[in-house]
This record gives C-alpha cells, structure tokens and sequence, in this order.
C-alpha cells in the first residue's frame, strides 16, 4: 500500500512539472508590435469625437482593471502622463486636446472662479 501511494505521488509530481513547463514556455514571447487600439470610430491616432448638436465628447479610453478592485482617487488621466498608471480609466487623448473638445462641445471655460466666489461656482 506504501508503494501505491508513493508511485501516485510521482506521477502527481510529474504532471505538475510538465503543468508548469508549459505554462512557463510562453513567458519568453516578445512581442514588439503595438496592440491595434480601436473602438466605435475612435483609434489611438483619433481619441476623441464630439458631437457639438448633442454638446458631448465621447474620448478613447483603456480600463485599468486592477482599480476594479483596488481605491483610487484618478477617474480618468491621459495615458502617458505621470499619473496614468493611477487611474481607473487611461485616456487616449492628451489634456490640451480633451479641453479642445469641450469648448467644441460648447462648453464655456470657467476662468471665472474667485476667491471671493468659489463656494457657488461651479
């Protein structure tokens, strides 16, 4: 009986090496091309789109799905600033051009928050 188990445990050992070889085998693929980021007529090279009729922007944007789970205080920041591994959502399309796209949109930039009036303007 002390044979049975040991020959099961070989075998037990055996399948898990070879469990772990072949999972192991595909950590050394490089693999240099640049993922094709596209969605809903938005690309990498085309992040935003607005719709001035309806005043929305709609902007390519790349979930980071470990704040699914974990807290962060970033909703949304451009994917290669300083801050763009923090947040839940990476955005395609850099500050300058998403702030482009709201006075497109119609939006009215706030230039108008004082110290005086910062509790009521919003």
């Amino acid at each position: 009986m002390l044979q049975h188990y040991s020959a099961s445990w070989k075998k037990g050992l055996a399948a898990l090496c070879l469990l772990a070889v072949a999972g192991l085998s595909g950590c050394d693929q490089k693999e240099n091309a640049a993922a094709k980021v596209e969605y809903d007529e938005l690309s990498n090279s085309q992040p935003l789109r607005v719709d001035a009729n309806n005043h929305t922007v709609t902007m390519l944007v790349q979930i980071n799905g470990r704040f699914l789970t974990d807290d962060t205080r970033h909703g949304i920041v451009f994917k290669d600033g300083s801050n763009g591994h923090k947040s839940l959502f990476m955005g395609y399309a850099t500050p300058k051009a998403f702030y482009e796209a709201l006075k497109e949109a119609g939006g009215t930039p706030g230039e108008n928050m004082t110290m005086d009036n910062k509790e009521t303007t919003h």
